[in-house]
């Protein structure tokens, strides 16, 4: 009898990230405003050191309960449909949470869901600016 190999968090991320499209931060920072909403899924106290600049917070637990928050105030549409029209970009420290989320938001069937590969641990090493939450 074969067995299912059981994958650890590294393993199973990279599978993730195979099906899910990623953003590098140099992309980002050419053209932010080719993703209209940004969104932080490190928790709180992550974002205390820090976000990118414009970004929503919500941490990865809470993400698909509180998604359609984001788009509260843009008139008649229904918020997720609202968002269902733009590129959302995720981001996390690494881009693990991130890439899950996206996997997951991908599964409640948005298709402009990005990761930003490598989080703000990436786009701080390459001197791009934060925000104080």
């Amino acid at each position: 009898m074969m067995q299912n190999r059981v994958l650890d968090y590294s393993q199973y991320i990279q599978q993730v990230r195979q099906t899910i499209k990623e953003v590098t931060c140099e992309e980002y920072a050419k053209d932010p405003s080719v993703y209209p909403v940004l969104i932080d899924v490190r928790e709180d106290e992550e974002c205390q050191l820090g976000v990118l600049p414009g970004a929503h917070i919500i941490p990865r637990g809470l993400l698909e309960a509180k998604l359609s928050g984001v788009a509260i105030g843009h008139g008649e549409i229904e918020p997720l449909d609202w968002l269902a029209q733009r590129n959302i970009l995720l981001y996390c420290r690494t881009g693990g949470r991130s890439a899950l989320a996206a996997q997951s938001l991908t599964r409640m069937g948005f298709t402009h869901i990005y990761s930003l590969a490598g989080g703000t641990q990436r786009w701080c090493e390459l001197g791009y600016a934060i925000a104080q939450e």
